[in-house]
C-alpha cells in the first residue's frame, strides 16, 4: 500500500492528513492533525506574514513532518491558500519554509482550491446528476463552484472569509452582540448581489458546504444525512431555519460562552459568527432550505489528487474534461461563437496528436491548447479590433477550473498569438515567462493558427485534416464540405509562425 500525506496551510489554521491508499484507491486515514495557527490576522492587517507567525508555522510543519515520518508516506503536497496569496512576504516565507525543512509549499490560487473543494465534495456526495453547489468557507476567502452533471461550470473567489470579516468590522468585543451581527450582515449582503450576478438564478439541486467552520456549524445544528445523495458517512444537514436561529444564540453570547456552550476551540469561537452569517446567505443565492456539510475539505481534495496523479488511471482525462468544461463556461459568460470554437478545438487537437514526434510536448500541454482554442476568440465580447489581446486579459484574469495561475497564464498567451504578431519577448506577458514556457507557447500558438485558418469562415466546413511532412513541408490533407479556397488564401498569412518554428512550410491539399 503507498502512503500520503496532504498539508493545508489555511488562513485560520493548518492541517495534516496522513493516510494510506489501496489496490483499488481505498483510502485509510492514519493520522488527522491541526494546528491553529492564525495567519491571517497579520497577514489582514499588515499585509505580511512577518517574522513571528513564521516560526509558528515552520513549528508546525516540523511536528507534520515527523508524523509523517512515523508512518512512512512516501508521497507528501503541501498548499498554502489565501493568507500566503496575498502576503508581501510570501516568496521569501515559502524559500524559509524550504531552507529549514526541505517542503516545498506550493500557494494555490482560488481555481485551483475550486478543483480541491469539488475532488473532496465528490468522495462524500454524488455530484455526477443534475446541479449542485459547492462553497468552501476558509479564513480569507469563500470559493463557491457551480457544479453541473459533475463538471464546474461556474467557480468564483470572494474575499470575505470568516477570519478576514472578523478584522475588517471595527467592532470591539470580537464578534459578539447585535452591533457586530448587524454591520457583519450589511457587509456580507453588499457581496451576495455579486454572487447571484456572477453565478445565475438557474436552481441546484443541493449547496455543500466545507471547511473547519461549516463543521463546527453542522455539529452544533446539524442532523445526519442519510439516503441519497450521500455516497458516504459522516455527512449532515443544517436547515436555513436553525442556522438562522444559530446566527441570533452566538451573536448574543460572549466569545467564553460559545466555548463553554457550544464546546468550541477558541480559534472557532470568534470566526463562527462570520461563517454562520456567510452560510446563510449562500443558502439566499441558491434558494435552498438546507445546507449539506460532508465533513471534507481541501485537504482530502490533494490527498485525492496525490493519488490519482500516482495511478495516473483515469486522472489525465478527468482533468482535462474539468479544464474543457469550465473553458466553455467562461466562453459561454461572453457570447462564444461555439460551433466555431468547438471546430477548431477539434483540429488543433488533432494536429497536436499527429505533430507529437514534432512538436514533443508533454501532455500538459495538450490541456492548455484545448483552452485556449476553445477561448482564442473571446475577446470579441469586447471588441473585434485587437480582439486578440482582449482574449488574452479575459482568460489571464479568469479563474479556469482546473487551470493553475502559471496554466492559465500559458492559455492566455497561446490565445493571444493565435493572430497577428508572432511572440516577442518586446510584449512583457510573453517575457515573463521562463524560456521553457515561452517555448511552448511558441509551439502550442503554431498549431493553433492552423487550426483556425481551416475554418477561416466559422462555417465549420473541414470534417478531418491529415498531417504528412514531406521535406521541408507539412501537408495538410483535409476533408471538407465545399470550397477550401478562404482556408488556402489565408495559409499565407497564418502559417508564417508554423515555419518559423517548425522550419516547415504548410500546403493545404483537398483530400
Amino acid at each position: 500500500m503507498s502512503r500520503f500525506a496532504a498539508i493545508d496551510i489555511g488562513t485560520n489554521a493548518m492541517r495534516c492528513f496522513v493516510a494510506e491508499a489501496g489496490a483499488r484507491g481505498e483510502v485509510r486515514v492514519l493520522e488527522n492533525l491541526r494546528e491553529p495557527v492564525r495567519l491571517g490576522t497579520q497577514v489582514f492587517l499588515m499585509g505580511r506574514i512577518g517574522e513571528a507567525a513564521a516560526g509558528r508555522t515552520i513549528s508546525a510543519l516540523r511536528q507534520f513532518l515527523r508524523a509523517i515520518e512515523r508512518h512512512g508516506a512516501e508521497h507528501v503536497r503541501a498548499i498554502a491558500t489565501s493568507a500566503f496569496r496575498e502576503a508581501s512576504d510570501s516568496a521569501e516565507v515559502v524559500e524559509r519554509i524550504r531552507a529549514e525543512t526541505g517542503l516545498t509549499i506550493t500557494v494555490i490560487d482560488g481555481a485551483e482550491e475550486a478543483h480541491l473543494v469539488r475532488r473532496a465534495v465528490g468522495s462524500r456526495l454524488d455530484l455526477s446528476k443534475g446541479r449542485s453547489a459547492a462553497v468552501d468557507i476558509g479564513g480569507g476567502s469563500v470559493e463557491v463552484l457551480v457544479i453541473d452533471h459533475g463538471d464546474v461550470v461556474r467557480a468564483e473567489s470572494y474575499p470575505f472569509g470568516a477570519v478576514r470579516l472578523l478584522e475588517a468590522l471595527p467592532v470591539p468585543g470580537r464578534g459578539k452582540g447585535n452591533d457586530f451581527l448587524s454591520l457583519l450582515d450589511h457587509y456580507v449582503d453588499a457581496i451576495r448581489a455579486r454572487i447571484r450576478t456572477a453565478l445565475g438564478r438557474e436552481p441546484v439541486d443541493f449547496v455543500a458546504a466545507t471547511g473547519g467552520s461549516a463543521e463546527s456549524l453542522a455539529e452544533i445544528a446539524g442532523q445526519d444525512l442519510k439516503g441519497p445523495p450521500a455516497l458516504d458517512g459522516g455527512c449532515r444537514a443544517v436547515s436555513v431555519g436553525a442556522l438562522r436561529d444559530l446566527v441570533l444564540r452566538l451573536a448574543s453570547s460572549t466569545f467564553r460562552q460559545r466555548v463553554t456552550e457550544f464546546n468550541l476551540r477558541e480559534d472557532r469561537a470568534d470566526v463562527i459568527l462570520p461563517a454562520a452569517v456567510v452560510c446563510t446567505k449562500i443558502a439566499d443565492v441558491f434558494k435552498v432550505d438546507r445546507i449539506l456539510v460532508p465533513g471534507v475539505g481541501l485537504k482530502d481534495g490533494i490527498l485525492l489528487d496525490l493519488v490519482e496523479e500516482l495511478e495516473r488511471k483515469g486522472a489525465l482525462e478527468s482533468r482535462r474534461r474539468e479544464i474543457r468544461a469550465a473553458a466553455l463556461g467562461l466562453g459561454r459568460r461572453y457570447a462564444l461563437d461555439e460551433p466555431h470554437a468547438l471546430k477548431v478545438t477539434e483540429l488543433a487537437l488533432s494536429l497536436f496528436d499527429q505533430l507529437a514526434d514534432l512538436h514533443e510536448l508533454p501532455s500538459e500541454a495538450r490541456s492548455l491548447l484545448e483552452a485556449s482554442s476553445i477561448l482564442h476568440d473571446v475577446g470579441l465580447y469586447v471588441s473585434a479590433d485587437s480582439h486578440h489581446k482582449h482574449s488574452h486579459y479575459l482568460i489571464s484574469q479568469s479563474d479556469i477550473v482546473g487551470l493553475d495561475r502559471r496554466q492559465r497564464q500559458l492559455a492566455a498567451n497561446v490565445a493571444r498569438y493565435h493572430r497577428r504578431r508572432h511572440p516577442t519577448r518586446q510584449h512583457d506577458h510573453f517575457d515573463a515567462l521562463t524560456v521553457k514556457d515561452r517555448e511552448t507557447v511558441r509551439k502550442l500558438a503554431a498549431i493553433l493558427r492552423t487550426a483556425d485558418l481551416l475554418d477561416r469562415d466559422h462555417a465549420q466546413r473541414v470534417r478531418s485534416v491529415h498531417a504528412e511532412r514531406n521535406g521541408d513541408k507539412l501537408r495538410l490533407r483535409v476533408r471538407a464540405d465545399g470550397d477550401l479556397a478562404l482556408s488556402k488564401w489565408a495559409a499565407r498569412e497564418k502559417t508564417g509562425l508554423f515555419a518559423e518554428v517548425f522550419g516547415l512550410e504548410v500546403r493545404i491539399e483537398e483530400a
